[in-house]
């Protein structure tokens, strides 16, 4: 299930990419130019916001316009893991899977000096 955030009429699409039989991973992806033209967000297919299955993602977009997303990480656990787009590559944002357990229901907004909140049902603390 995918999910999409409008700002400043720059739509990113957010949603999860096959691979394989049941390996997905996080995509962000850069409005079209044409309708034909949607490009991940990343250099490559393989420099995308996950490495491996994800569940329960949320996106947020910094003032800078700078992506945010959170996901549950099944290559850490099923925790809860933050990345952001830098303009050129996805990198972490704190430790990867940093929920005590697993998580669900992820979200993740940001501040107005940029500071991610996020929010998540931690099955480590139930």
């Amino acid at each position: 299930m995918g999910r999409s955030l409008l700002l400043f009429n720059i739509l990113l699409v957010f949603c999860s990419k096959s691979f394989g039989q049941d390996a997905f991973v996080t995509t962000v992806i850069n409005p079209p130019i044409t309708q034909s033209d949607w490009k991940p967000l990343g250099p490559d297919d393989f420099n995308q916001a996950s490495f491996g299955s994800t569940d329960y993602t949320g996106i947020a977009l910094a003032g800078d316009g700078t992506p945010y997303v959170v996901y549950r990480d099944v290559n850490n656990s099923n925790k809860a893991t933050v990345r952001r787009f830098n303009g050129t590559a996805w990198e972490p944002v704190g430790a990867a899977g940093f929920s005590a357990g697993p998580a669900a229901y992820t979200d993740i907004a940001l501040a107005g000096d940029g500071t991610p909140y996020v929010v998540y049902r931690d099955s480590g603390n139930s």
